[in-house]
């Protein structure tokens, strides 16, 4: 903030004490005489002052030939930004020491649960992969293949009775609307399913199809050793260091609310001592660079003490 002033203050003496008479016989000799005085000197200085922090000037309470007193707000900057960081500072510290408390508090009843839950669906999803996988290179047996067979010879005679039946009403213009037509399709449809399980049963498994359910079985037994330790660190609560971290959170958005209040007391620049304004070189709406005109720092000229 390009802000710069003089403020002339004047150190005042205090008055001296009433002289006290005193009385003597004169007696004749040498005269020696011996001055007794009391007081205080001030001796003229100069204080730089400047904002404590960036930002752009809003106010100026003074001019020139103002008298000021110790403390006096002499100009201000725009606090609009500085007050939104206060506010985003003390939501974070408040967040920060809840989550520490939490932490120390151990566990919740929903997180034990919630953890407890994952581990069952672990368990259901491993045992899943495991019987696919069996069900896949399992030989499969002669009554297996057999009633496979049955299925088949079964579904292959019903086509064939479809078949004929559909060729004698073929000839007929609605013949793809008849019942026959409907019967013929079901047929086909059921052949089709039974030479398919046919040929699983009798086939061994491709190996690509076994690679995928061994990685099934491999990915279910990481995910169900991953929930069970989830579950044990829940059920044995937060560690030391988990704590001390989040402790060590509080600290730092402690330290941030401090930053972000002082930076917002400093933006009012105040009179360290009383005086009067000897001149003002700053005016409101300075972008905060420095130039000549409008230097950043900010002075206060005090005079030499005077006598009453």
């Amino acid at each position: 903030m390009g802000v710069g002033a003089s403020l002339l203050i004047p150190r005042l003496m205090p008055q001296t004490a009433t002289p006290t008479m005193q009385s003597a016989t004169v007696q004749r000799g040498a005269i020696a005489q011996t001055v007794m005085m009391s007081g205080s000197t001030a001796p003229g200085g100069q204080a730089n002052l400047s904002f404590g922090t960036n930002g752009r000037l809003a106010e100026v309470f003074v001019k020139v030939g103002d008298e000021v007193t110790a403390g006096q707000p002499l100009a201000k900057l725009d606090t609009g930004d500085l007050e939104l960081a206060l506010r985003q500072a003390r939501a974070s510290l408040a967040s920060a020491q809840a989550n520490a408390a939490e932490t120390s508090a151990g566990p919740k009843a929903s997180e034990l649960a919630s953890a407890a839950s994952a581990v069952t669906s672990a368990e259901a999803n491993l045992v899943k992969a495991r019987s696919d996988l069996e069900a896949l290179t399992r030989p499969k047996s002669a009554d297996e293949v057999a009633s496979a067979a049955a299925a088949l010879e079964k579904a292959r005679a019903a086509l064939q009775d479809a078949q004929t039946a559909y060729d004698r009403v073929a000839w007929r213009n609605d013949a793809s609307a008849t019942s026959q037509a409907v019967t013929l399709q079901t047929a086909t449809a059921d052949y089709q399913a039974a030479l398919a399980a046919y040929n699983l049963a009798i086939a061994p498994p491709k190996p690509n199809e076994v690679a995928a359910a061994e990685a099934a079985v491999r990915t279910a037994t990481d995910a169900l050793e991953s929930a069970k330790v989830k579950l044990a660190e829940v059920q044995a609560g937060p560690t030391s260091g988990t704590i001390a971290s989040a402790r060590a959170s509080v600290e730092q958005a402690a330290v941030a609310v401090a930053t972000a209040e002082r930076n917002l007391q400093n933006a009012t620049l105040l009179a360290p001592f009383a005086g009067r304004i000897a001149a003002v070189n700053f005016r409101p709406g300075g972008n905060g660079l420095r130039s000549a005109a409008y230097p950043r720092r900010y002075s206060l000229d005090a005079l030499r003490g005077r006598r009453r």
